[in-house]
Formats: C-alpha cells, sequence, structure tokens
C-alpha cells in the first residue's frame, strides 16, 4: 500500500446521509498526523431539492474553495449515494434523474474539477464508494444497480487515465 503525505481531502456526501464513516476516519488520521486540515463537500443542493446532486458550478466552487483554504487538495472521496428500492419499470422519471444525478453525475463533476489541483501533488487519490451492486443486481434495485456499475465503468476508465499523473 502507498503512504499518503496528504493534508487535505475533499469529501461528497449527501446531507441526509448520516456523516460517513470513511470521512471521519480520513479526518481523525490526518489530524493524528499533524497534516493540516480537512475540507469536505457537501453533494446536496438545497435549491434543487433533497436528494439532488449539487450543480456542476457548486461542486467546483466547493472543491476550489477547499483547495485554497487549506493550499493543496490531496484526496477526493466521491461517497454521495441514494436508493429507491421498487421494480426497475414503476421509477418515475424524476426518481430515475435523481438516482443517477446524485450517484452519478454527482461523481463526474467532483473528479472533473478537482484533477488540476490533484495533478499537483507528487501522489494524489480519488476514491470512489461503490457498492456490490455494481457488480451482481439484486431485485428490486436495478435503478441503483445501473447507476453503481456506471460508478464502476468511470473508475476503471479513470485509473487508466489519470496513471500519468500517479492519480
Amino acid at each position: 500500500p502507498h503512504r499518503c503525505d496528504c493534508r487535505c481531502v475533499f469529501v461528497s456526501v449527501e446531507t441526509f446521509q448520516l456523516v460517513p464513516q470513511v470521512a471521519l476516519r480520513l479526518k481523525s488520521e490526518i489530524g493524528r498526523r499533524g497534516r493540516g486540515g480537512f475540507g469536505a463537500g457537501i453533494a446536496d443542493a438545497p435549491e434543487r431539492g433533497l436528494g439532488r446532486a449539487a450543480s456542476e458550478h457548486q461542486v467546483h466552487r466547493a472543491i476550489d474553495k477547499t483547495a485554497a483554504h487549506f493550499g493543496a487538495l490531496h484526496i477526493v472521496v466521491n461517497n454521495a449515494g441514494i436508493v429507491h428500492v421498487k421494480p426497475l419499470h414503476e421509477h418515475t422519471e424524476r426518481e430515475w434523474d435523481q438516482l443517477m444525478d446524485v450517484n452519478v453525475t454527482s461523481m463526474f463533476f467532483a473528479v472533473k474539477h478537482a484533477i488540476r489541483h490533484l495533478r499537483k501533488n507528487p501522489r494524489s487519490y480519488v476514491v470512489n464508494m461503490g457498492s456490490i451492486s455494481g457488480k451482481a443486481v439484486p431485485p428490486y434495485m436495478g435503478a441503483y444497480s445501473a447507476s453503481k456499475f456506471a460508478l464502476e465503468a468511470i473508475t476503471d476508465v479513470l485509473r487508466m487515465e489519470l496513471a500519468r499523473w500517479k492519480i
């Protein structure tokens, strides 16, 4: 495993979820090592309605503010996610869009706007939190599984495309 001399982390989460354990653990580890600070971004935008991911502009601004405040950005953790448990054919257009917006689009925005900050470091990380539902589809979770399969594909291509910068 790689050792990370990281000082700043951007974490995308949904505001109606409990604070993810991964964010707390990263914050604790960074603090324990005396490494600067911890930045947390929120992937929920109240003006777009509960459970909607932030707009591209909001994510871009949150990442830039986090990097400016701490002087750098070393890790992006994409942990936003929602699920609707129902047969696939019963999803409304709004539910489908909401799920894809939070589970896929918010992650895309975070990575897209974090790359220029992450490339400045000798070693940076993007952590996309997936699900077993991105490998196997349980009944009544077809839409959620589709979003997690998309996350797997995006993570795979990012691994290849960002390797030249050791991200």
